[in-house]
């Protein structure tokens, strides 16, 4: 299907719960008349922003964009989707998170968050989401220049996360805050620490727990 013939497909069914278009090109602003979908899947598709439509699906559970090598840009009102308990970035071009991700209370599953510099896309939103379980990957932690926001990420108190990752860009190497990264201590729970490009700073505030079985530095 092209994308004109996505978009009159999605007309027809009003009452949609579920959708999958894999390998897609741009997602047709129509699917924001979908209000009952609770599941869609856009895995590997070409796209490159995510449409805003997609943020009035207010019944949305699962959003899930693995693959998507060209998307650098999530919606700016994705903190609505407050229903939303699982989401799937791994793999795409993501930089920064959109703002004010700590309003999507509910998510369980979040498997990338990339720490930005502006205002309400920091790493301190991942303190509000208390419900996150499994494995997060952090990435660009380099934008993280103040322990106060390290700490506001609250990472210790996350007590359902079994992985974590923590990494920093290959360029980092004599930018990093000690401050910072001893306020990124994971939880008791977590079986799984690794942590990548930080250069130059001794971790043991993070490694010497027995429960941790292996970390990369």
């Amino acid at each position: 299907m092209n994308d004109e013939e996505i978009s009159d497909f999605l007309r027809r069914f009003q009452r949609l719960r579920v959708l999958s278009l894999l390998h897609v090109g741009k997602l047709p602003n129509s699917i924001g008349s979908l209000k009952q979908l609770w599941y869609i899947n856009l895995s590997e598709s070409s796209e490159h922003r995510l449409s805003e439509t997609v943020c009035a699906l207010h019944n949305l559970r699962i959003l899930i964009l693995r693959g998507c090598k060209n998307l650098v840009e999530l919606p700016t009102n994705l903190m609505n989707l407050t229903n939303l308990y699982h989401l799937d970035i791994k793999g795409t071009r993501l930089q920064q998170m959109t703002p004010q991700m700590g309003k999507l209370s509910k998510l369980q599953t979040l498997t990338d968050f990339f720490a930005g510099k502006q205002n309400g896309s920091g790493i301190e939103e991942i303190g509000e989401l208390k419900c996150l379980e499994g494995k997060l990957c952090i990435w660009m932690l380099q934008n993280v220049v103040d322990a106060q926001d390290a700490l506001g990420a609250n990472l210790e108190g996350m007590r359902d996360l079994g992985k974590l990752d923590l990494r920093w860009s290959n360029d980092s190497y004599g930018s990093l805050d000690k401050g910072v990264l001893h306020q990124l201590k994971p939880n008791v729970n977590v079986h799984c620490l690794v942590i990548v490009g930080c250069w130059g700073l001794e971790i043991p505030c993070l490694v010497n727990r027995p429960i941790l079985s292996g970390s990369e530095a």
